[in-house]
């Protein structure tokens, strides 16, 4: 298998999640129960946010919902935000997941 080498790799770099509550991908067995322990893998995963009432093509559906996140999130980021050196950025991080209503 070409991904065998990735098995239990961890996501080290900072991360946000952003999907469409009505995503189709969401409905792939398990995908669903996934989400809220995203973070066991991706430790460095900052904020995950479902938009309620969206489809896949979140950008298109839901500009302004998409890229405000996305602006925090890189406003948020540090120089210093190393995840192999141990540093932590401020208060951004986040295990809930968002639910944005549209």
């Amino acid at each position: 298998m070409p991904l065998a080498p990735f098995a239990g790799a961890k996501g080290s770099i900072p991360a946000l999640y952003m999907a469409g509550e009505r995503d189709v991908v969401l409905d792939f067995p398990g995908i669903r129960e996934r989400i809220p322990n995203t973070a066991k893998f991706v430790p460095e995963l900052r904020r995950t946010i479902i938009l309620q009432g969206c489809g896949h093509w979140i950008q298109e559906e839901r500009a302004a919902e998409v890229n405000n996140p996305i602006i925090d999130f890189v406003r948020h980021l540090s120089l210093n935000d190393n995840p192999r050196q141990g540093a932590t950025n401020d208060g951004f991080r986040r295990s809930a997941v968002a639910h944005v209503r549209g």
